[in-house]
């Protein structure tokens, strides 16, 4: 006989078949009926498929004959014996190709597959007999079938708990039933934490069968009951049974039943359980036995036995078989299958995908993931009024999809847990009417939720269905006590947002809008305005400019057309607009803008010089001197003495000379006519007149006598008269000279000259009157225009700039620039600040709101809001009450009859399942309580099939099999998954949270509750796919995490292991670090956690044996204390977090030094997961203990992303760069530190971004090793550098210490923001006396803030004397910032300026140009900030501008000199951060609760108050950090008195423990606690040193005695002092 063999040898075979076990048997051993089943089911269907497989191949070879394609075969002769299952060797490659069926798989075809691999992979979680087929095949159970009647008794009864030891008496045994009842409660309570179900059951009776395959026998319970085991007394030595209500027949013994074709009806069965004594389970047990035997060898006894129901997957299997159809109805199980069609109706495109998904975050596995990013639809978040949670932004987005009702994954931050966000969406969706089921496997994440539910008020809306021994009582009892109170719900105060809360929010929002809106056509906001006149009056030297700019001109310079502007003004100082003036120049003003008008102009004054004026001077004496009169002194003068004696020839050429010497009046009146002399009142006789006509007649020539004599002689009296003015007394008489027409030519000649000249000189301060110009001052002004003819040259660009400018506007600015002799690298900022200020005057007079409150009333009003809103939101539960409770009348108003059998049911004491009772009443039930809480093991069993409710939320996403989530999924039309993508859990297949990555849109959380500074949470964050983690910023330095290396942490290799784990040295130093913890600092919880469960037990043993022989220390052990010691391997260390944790590696080396690179779970494939949640668990700092370092690792041999994330951590812990990411650039690295320099560190990791690994390991771990080598090179160096009286620390030259000198060996292990804030204390020595600081000041160029709400706004309220004073203020916080690009600005024009005047200071420059290199002109951008730090820190206060670790940073951070290491109070800004978050409740209210949950006391600043009365803003924050350093004051002695040690101790504390009687304590007791309390150093009264001792222990009433062993002890501590 023969077999195909494809793909394996046939030695192979032989090798694995003969002796290869029965899986079929194994597994129904095993896994139980259900896993049996499903195997079955699988290989039937494989069976099938060979079956067809056979076929074909038959019906191939039948067709040999005929050519077709067929298989081939051979005959192999063999020697040894040959089964009929066995075939000969077959070459593959000669095999023909199998005929596929390429037809497409339907969406059924897709889910059933889906349903058949989760089915098996729950299947296959079995590992132990199932206590339903085999209920004493458990390594532990607790056999109580013949135990003592009385205890029995009472523990069937189910009135209370029963003590074991009433149950059994026997001493031996009772030790026996102990250690397995410990050990079945172990089992349970882990089991009941990390899968949420009540595992602990008790079987009644005993039923055995055999199958019908044969094998071993069946042995079980006939009914199960759930029972809980509680440790009794106080050293925990006997334990309590608690039986819960809830019995239930074995369903596997119904189903075998069934199947033989006996039903039974186990709801009738289990109502015969009720007797009138309580439970007896007698009538069903004699109801099994009277069925004979329907079952093979079936028989049934009495049996007690208590053992663990670990079947989780029964009723999962059963659930995933139930109606494959419904299953492929759901788009989401279609989707999560592997259905294109589904995923594409799920996923959000692709270009939104791609635009919103985190750089170089790990995608999840198998493929792509949806994003819910910006380019996708982004629904609108609801109304904060509407609300009744109060979410920061980022989880506002998420409830903003929840509400849009579309399926959604959401990451959170690596060691956090999203309880509270769940709490959030259930009570948002419970006030809009939905119904939530809430799912998690652990049980701590389900009392969570209902703890934080009965703290908000809640508790009647939640159907808590976590583990409990009374589940199905307090079941029953919670759902019909919301039956009965339907309708009964009235809210005591009112929920509707209060009027004064409307009324804030709308003041404080019109503010942030008026103060940010960007006003057209400025394209500015107010406080744009502000910030930049800020950062105008801090540059050194400040702007001065009081010109302002009209508002059409402040119009046309926005953005570039400004620069266009400020550039002009650079070539007009270049050119010498501004500091080339009338005295340095005669051309200056000369309207010239052309180089032809310059030659021309030239030409005009060379010709003026050399030639007019000559002629001029003897053109002016020929008509002067020569002829007797005063010489003219201008050509306008000689023009008119020109045309006098012109008329004077005129007059000669008609009269006599002697003309001029007669009586011309009388002659003239002689001459005239009668009317005349009336008019003129001449009276003359006839004879005389006659007589007088005869001496005119005789004065006149022959030749040209006038034909008016009278007017001819008027007109000589005319010229006469001129003459005698013009003679300056000289009386000579009215001539011509010669060559009077030469002297008319000149004066022509000059005057078209000075007219030509005048148009180019128009502009000058002397103007271009040339003609009325003295001869001698014409003279020299041309002298003057002819020697500063070189300024010709640039005068034509110049004038076309001044025109151009003044067209632009700016002729006022020029003036002013001019009259100040401004630089040219100081213009931009003039005209910024002329611009700015004008802007700022209009945008104020637009916006009067923005002057409406001062910095006092905005922050009252800000308290206000916070207040209200905090009110408000309390109250809100009520609204949710109110809701739930209307949507529950209305559904049993619908249902009426439903609603009374209900009641009725649920009010008689039953056993009824949740389940039973939910698919009874499920039309109400469901409404009843709105919200569910439950395992998603537990749901099959309490949730009928179909669609129950709106939304599931499933709370550890990250950590949940696929599989076991699919029968919450299936009940609800909404599906909202959350988690850690980095969570660790040992789970075979997928979580539910990587498939929701890849099938439905995500969001990624960011926010980390812990306050930041952790290097190793940092490095295992960066890991995770929600990009950068913020945190809020811690006010006191972090003590740093660090790295302990075991020295000779060898051990052998265990038989059948491959690695060294458990060292001894290990162990003893891991205990040695918890016992100094304890002892030192037991204030803080700790854990221990390890990589694998079994160092996870051998430490905890060794610590506990230790602990042991150690009394004192007992009280920090207590497994009973909120945050217990515990220890705990990576696959049970998530949910849980610690003050501080210790992290053991737990792997060796041989005993010859040798490590084996295998790392446990690190060399898994989710060995990146187990390393960053062991990391992500403290609060504070992480030890990490390694019995290797760094260089021990070989990163070649180094395959696994764990083994390489551990590589990684080893350097990061010596202070190097993580270069274990492949894209380090969007990996979420925190942003650096403030003020904070670590010069190897940072330098390898910049090389790391630089220079990122292509592709190989190899590459990525090399450059790892050089960046270590770099960093320990440096640290050696600065080692040796060090000497040991300077400490090896650099000194500025003011005394203050250099950050940069902190060697690397002393920064090892420490984080970025501890390096931060260690400069604390150096800052509070640093700040100057304020009154020298105030001395520095030496000028004022400061500009007026006051001023704003008039018509002038002035920009002077920085008060540049102070700016001044920053050169003696050098290391104040914001010079290290902002400033710098304004240092570097101004840093070559301060370079030997001080000794050039006071007139230089404010950039004037009254010498000869200086030509300035150009600069590039940018504004401070937080000027604001940055000058209210400067005046913080001459304050004498401890500043830092922009703290923190991540993008969470707050503006200042200011400390007090009398706290050094700790920041007081933190003081935000309405700048850009407050104006870019769109709640006005985070803005207001989350945030400051954040800061102050963080140790903070919170400040805001308002920028317009900031602006208007800086001094006045500084003076309040301080008088903030003063109230915040009383108040901490006041808490530390508050903690003192109350024992809780506000202060630092000396000592350790002593190990004696409180509340015992006074006897208890012996007096050396007294004198411990006496000194432990008085090592803190505070000074304090007797009274309040014996109140605090008192307090340590535990006293809380005094007597006689007790005051007298206090003061005793205190006397005893005062004499050895």
């Amino acid at each position: 006989m023969w077999r195909l063999l494809r793909g394996k040898k046939r030695t192979e075979e032989q090798e694995s078949a003969p002796g290869a076990p029965d899986e079929t048997t194994s597994s129904r051993e095993d896994a139980g009926p259900a896993a049996s089943t499903a195997r079955t089911g699988a290989a039937s269907r494989r069976g099938r498929s060979a079956a067809s497989a056979a076929s074909a191949a038959s019906a191939a070879s039948a067709n040999a004959s005929d050519g077709a394609e067929g298989f081939a075969f051979s005959v192999d002769h063999r020697l040894d014996p040959a089964g009929a299952d066995i075939a000969p060797l077959q070459d593959e490659d000669a095999l023909p190709r199998r005929r596929v069926d390429d037809r497409p798989l339907s969406r059924a075809d897709r889910v059933g597959s889906a349903l058949d691999r989760w089915t098996l992979q729950i299947a296959g979680t079995r590992a132990e007999p199932s206590f339903l087929t085999r209920m004493r095949a458990g390594e532990h159970v607790l056999d109580l079938t013949h135990s003592h009647p009385s205890g029995l008794a009472q523990l069937l009864a189910g009135r209370g708990p029963t003590r074991l030891s009433s149950l059994v008496r026997e001493v031996g045994a009772l030790a026996d039933a102990r250690a397995e009842a410990r050990a079945i409660r172990e089992i349970a309570e882990r089991q009941a934490e990390e899968v949420g179900l009540s595992t602990c059951h008790l079987g009644i009776g005993e039923a055995t069968w055999i199958p019908e395959d044969g094998g071993e026998p069946f042995h079980a319970p006939v009914l199960v009951r759930p029972i809980t085991l509680r440790l009794r007394g106080s050293a925990r030595e006997d334990v309590d049974l608690d039986l819960d209500a809830t019995v239930d027949v074995n369903p596997i013994l119904l189903r075998a039943l069934r199947e033989a074709g006996i039903a039974v009806d186990a709801r009738a069965l289990l109502a015969t359980t009720e007797g009138p004594y309580g439970f007896d389970p007698t009538p069903v047990i004699d109801a099994f036995k009277s069925l004979g035997q329907p079952l093979p060898g079936f028989r049934v006894a009495q049996a007690l036995v208590v053992g663990n129901l670990m079947d989780a997957a029964g009723q999962l299997v059963d659930d995933l078989r139930t109606d494959p159809a419904d299953w492929a109805d759901s788009d989401l199980v279609a989707a999560l299958a592997g259905d294109p069609e589904a995923r594409t109706s799920l996923a959000p495109s692709a270009d939104a995908s791609s635009a919103a998904a985190p750089t170089g975050a790990p995608a999840a596995p198998g493929g792509s993931r949806g994003t819910a990013g910006e380019g996708a639809h982004e629904p609108s978040a609801p109304d904060e009024s509407e609300m009744v949670t109060s979410l920061p932004p980022d989880r506002m987005r998420v409830l903003a999809h929840v509400l849009a009702g579309g399926h959604l994954a959401v990451s959170t931050p690596p060691g956090t847990d999203p309880i509270d966000l769940v709490v959030d969406l259930a009570a948002e969706a419970n006030a809009r009417g939905r119904s939530v089921l809430v799912v998690s496997q652990r049980r701590a994440n389900l009392a969570h939720i209902a703890a934080l539910a009965r703290e908000r008020g809640l508790e009647d809306l939640v159907f808590d269905l976590s583990p409990d021994p009374s589940l199905q009582r307090n079941a029953s009892a919670a759902l019909l006590q919301s039956l009965r109170r339907a309708g009964s719900f009235s809210s005591p105060v009112s929920t509707a947002e209060p009027e004064e809360l409307a009324e804030a929010r709308s003041i404080l929002t019109g503010h942030v809008e008026a103060m940010h809106r960007v006003q057209q056509p400025w394209n500015a906001s107010a406080h744009d305005a502000l910030s930049a006149l800020a950062a105008l009056t801090r540059m050194r030297p400040a702007p001065r400019t009081e010109v302002r700019l009209g508002a059409d001109v402040a119009a046309t310079m926005v953005g570039e057309d400004r620069e266009r502007g400020a550039e002009s003004l650079r070539e007009a100082a270049r050119l010498g607009v501004l500091s080339i003036g009338p005295e340095d120049t005669a051309w200056y003003g000369a309207p010239i803008t052309t180089d032809t008008q310059a030659e021309r102009a030239l030409a005009l004054v060379e010709r003026l010089r050399e030639k007019q004026l000559p002629q001029l001077r003897r053109a002016i004496e020929r008509t002067g001197g020569e002829v007797g009169l005063a010489p003219a002194r201008t050509l306008e003068a000689l023009i008119a003495r020109l045309q006098l004696l012109s008329k004077v020839r005129g007059a000669l050429s008609v009269f006599q000379g002697a003309v001029f010497a007669a009586p011309l009046d009388d002659l003239i009146a002689a001459t005239a006519t009668k009317d005349w002399r009336r008019e003129h009142g001449v009276v003359m006789s006839f004879t005389t007149r006659r007589r007088l006509r005869k001496e005119a007649a005789a004065l006149q020539r022959p030749a040209s006598l006038a034909p008016d004599l009278h007017e001819a002689l008027r007109t000589v009296r005319a010229v006469r008269e001129e003459w005698r003015a013009a003679d300056g007394g000289s009386g000579s008489a009215p001539s011509v000279p010669e060559k009077l027409e030469n002297c008319a030519q000149t004066a022509e000649s000059m005057q078209a000259l000075c007219d030509e000249l005048a148009v180019l000189l128009e502009g000058t301060p002397a103007g271009g009157a040339l003609a009325r110009t003295d001869v001698d001052d014409l003279a020299e002004r041309a002298d003057a225009l002819f020697a500063d003819r070189d300024d010709l040259a640039e005068l034509p660009r110049r004038t076309t700039l001044l025109r151009s400018l003044a067209a632009d506007g700016l002729g006022d600015l020029v003036e002013d620039l001019r009259a100040r002799g401004v630089r040219e690298k100081h213009v931009a900022a003039e005209l910024d600040l002329a611009w700015w200020q004008s802007v700022l005057e209009l945008i104020a007079r637009a916006e009067p709101t923005i002057s409406q409150y001062d910095g006092t009333g905005l922050s009252q009003v800000a308290e206000r809001f916070r207040r209200l809103d905090a009110q408000h939101m309390e109250r809100a539960s009520y609204r949710v009450r109110g809701a739930s409770d209307d949507r529950l009348v209305s559904t049993m108003m619908s249902f009426p009859d439903t609603s009374r059998a209900a009641i009725a049911e649920l009010a008689r004491s039953s056993t009824v399942s949740v389940r039973d009772l939910a698919a009874k009443y499920e039309d109400i039930l469901f409404a009843a309580r709105p919200t569910w809480l439950a395992s998603p093991y537990l749901v099959p069993q309490v949730v009928p099939r179909g669609r129950h409710f709106d939304m599931v939320i499933v709370a550890d996403g990250g950590r949940l099999p696929t599989a076991a989530a699919m029968p919450a999924i299936a009940r609800a039309d909404q599906v909202v998954v959350l988690g850690d993508v980095l969570d660790h859990a040992e789970v075979e297949g997928p979580v539910l949270l990587d498939d929701m990555l890849q099938v439905a849109p995500h969001i990624a959380l960011h926010r980390d509750p812990r306050p930041a500074g952790s290097v190793l949470r940092a490095f295992a964050q960066r890991r995770s796919l929600v990009g950068e983690v913020v945190s809020t910023p811690s006010p006191s330095a972090p003590d740093p995490d660090r790295l302990v290396v075991v020295e000779n942490g060898r051990g052998a290799v265990p038989t059948g292991t491959e690695l060294v784990e458990s060292t001894e040295a290990e162990l003893r130093r891991v205990t040695d670090l918890v016992i100094e913890h304890a002892r030192h600092r037991p204030e803080l919880s700790l854990a221990v956690f390890t990589l694998t469960a079994e160092h996870a037990r051998k430490v905890m043993e060794r610590i506990m044996h230790t602990v042991s022989v150690v009394p004192g220390l007992r009280e920090f052990f207590d497994a009973a204390s909120r945050e217990y010691f515990t220890v705990l391997p990576a696959s049970r260390a998530s949910g849980v977090v610690r003050d501080e944790v210790i992290v053991s590696l737990g792997f060796g080396k041989t005993p010859h030094g040798r490590l084996l690179h295998r790392f446990g779970p690190l060399s898994a494939p989710d060995g990146r997961k187990a390393l960053a949640t062991v990391l992500t668990r403290s609060r504070g700092r992480t030890t990490v203990v390694s019995a290797f370092d760094v260089e021990d690792l070989d990163p070649s041999r180094l395959k696994s992303e764990g083994a390489r994330d551990l590589r990684a951590m080893l350097t990061v812990l010596h202070g190097g760069a993580d270069g274990g990411l492949e894209s380090p650039e969007g990996s979420g690295t925190p942003a650096a530190p403030t003020r904070t320099s670590s010069a190897a560190p940072a330098s390898a990791s910049s090389a790391a971004s630089a220079n990122p690994p292509a592709s190989a390991a190899e590459e990525a771990t090399s450059s790892v090793d050089a960046q270590i080598e770099a960093a320990l090179a440096a640290a050696d160096a600065q080692d040796e550098s060090a000497s040991p009286d300077d400490g090896g620390t650099d000194v500025d030259p003011d005394g203050s210490e250099s950050a940069a000198a902190v060697s690397a060996s002393e920064t090892d292990g420490t984080s970025d923001e501890e390096l931060a804030q260690g400069s604390v204390e150096a800052e509070a020595e640093a700040p100057a006396d304020a009154d020298s600081a105030d001395a520095a000041a030496s000028h004022d160029d400061s500009v007026d803030r006051s001023d704003v709400a008039g018509e002038k706004v002035d920009a002077s309220g920085a008060d540049a004397q102070e700016a001044g004073a920053r050169d003696a203020a050098d290391h104040s916080p914001a010079a290290s910032d902002d400033g710098a690009q304004h240092d570097a600005e101004t840093g070559e024009s301060e370079k030997g300026e001080s000794e050039k005047g006071e007139s230089e200071q404010d950039g004037t420059a009254r010498d000869e140009p200086v030509q300035d290199e150009p600069v590039a002109h940018v504004l401070e951008t937080n000027a604001l900030v940055n000058d209210l730090a400067d005046r913080l820190w001459r304050l004498g206060l401890v500043v830092d501008t922009d703290f923190g670790v991540t993008s969470d940073r707050i503006d200042l951070a200011l400390g007090h000199p009398d706290l050094p290491g700790r920041y007081l109070l933190a003081v935000d800004t309405d700048g850009e951060r407050y104006v870019a978050t769109a709640s006005q409740r985070e803005r207001d209210r989350l945030r400051a609760e954040r800061l102050e949950a963080s140790g903070w006391a919170t400040e805001r600043v308002w920028s317009w108050a900031l602006f208007i009365d800086p001094d006045g803003e500084a003076e309040r924050i301080r008088r903030g950090v003063e109230r915040a350093l009383m108040l901490y004051r006041e808490e530390a002695e508050q903690a003192a008195l109350e024992g809780a040690g506000g202060a630092r101790h000396r000592l350790p504390r002593p190990q004696i423990p409180a509340g015992h009687p006074l006897e208890f304590y012996a007096s050396e007791d007294f004198d411990s606690v006496v000194e432990y309390i008085a090592s803190d150093g505070r000074a304090r009264l007797e009274d309040h040193l014996a109140a605090e001792v008192r307090s340590f222990l535990g006293f809380t009433q005094r007597s006689v005695l007790l005051d007298v062993s206090v003061s005793s002890a205190i006397r005893r501590f005062q004499e050895r002092q």
